[in-house]
């Protein structure tokens, strides 16, 4: 089975701009939490395609690259199962916001069979518009951007603020893993530069400190190494949601979010 990829790297310039948790992380206490934590497992209902694929839910959508999109679809999912209540969006529902945002229309297909309004989207797009639309009734807070690279802080992060947004690169290998139903693996000799795309996914758990991650793509949850987390992955996004902070647990300790408020504030005045 194949799959539309659709998420383009945001500019350099755009990522200089946004607010980075590191400069919010005062003490060591934002670095502690449990050796694994999941909030996927609080989804009890299938994830959905939402148009990023062949759907047999929804035959007559024509699959697209709105992978950044579904990512804010099942994000939505577990924050709203978090609040009691679960919102499953559709998958028109996830399409069209796709269109709002880069003016896809699917019915402008040319004669070879490809559609050049199907442009995919980039994290930064995708940030502003769930910031001051929301989606699902649910509206996210201040985001920020961490660094992949950074094991501890998207760990941390990940426990105490919830699933992260995140932009891989997919590699044939994954494709082929995921439809065989296999783990996200680095396989030996695997080549660096055969790159097939760019995709959004949410990262929902961590297990064994980082050795594993569990996301959510293409209808179905899957789990990655943390060594193929280390090797694709490309732009990582918390969300800070005050409402989701202070339901879930407090605001963690040596994490300046007074700071954080004050500067998302300047941020929208210029």
């Amino acid at each position: 089975m194949e799959f539309k990829l659709g998420c383009k790297p945001t500019p350099l310039e755009n990522r200089n701009r946004m607010l980075r948790m590191s400069d919010y992380i005062k003490t060591p206490e934002f670095l502690i939490h449990p050796a694994s934590w999941d909030w996927g497992k609080i989804v009890r209902v299938p994830w959905g395609m939402d148009g990023n694929g062949p759907d047999i839910k929804n035959p007559d959508l024509v699959p697209c690259g709105d992978c950044v999109l579904a990512d804010i679809a099942h994000e939505t999912m577990i924050y709203t199962a978090l609040a009691g209540k679960i919102y499953v969006p559709s998958a028109q529902e996830v399409v069209a916001a796709y269109s709002e945002i880069t003016g896809y229309d699917p019915n402008k297909v040319d004669g070879e069979g490809d559609n050049p309004t199907d442009t995919g989207t980039t994290w930064g797009q995708a940030l502003s518009w769930w910031q001051k639309k929301g989606f699902g009734g649910n509206t996210i807070g201040a985001y920020v951007s961490i660094d992949p690279t950074n094991v501890n802080h998207i760990n941390a992060a990940l426990y105490w603020f919830g699933p992260l947004s995140t932009a891989i690169s997919v590699y044939a290998f994954m494709e082929e893993d995921f439809n065989a139903g296999r783990d996200w693996l680095i396989p030996e000799g695997w080549d660096v530069n055969a790159v097939l795309g760019g995709h959004g996914v949410p990262l929902t758990a961590f297990s064994n400190w980082g050795r594993s991650y569990d996301f959510v793509t293409w209808g179905k949850a899957a789990r990655m190494s943390g060594n193929c987390r280390y090797g694709v992955q490309l732009e990582v996004y918390a969300k800070i949601d005050n409402a989701f902070v202070s339901d879930r647990k407090p605001a963690p300790n040596g994490f300046s979010m007074q700071q954080l408020v004050d500067d998302l504030a300047k941020v929208k005045a210029r």
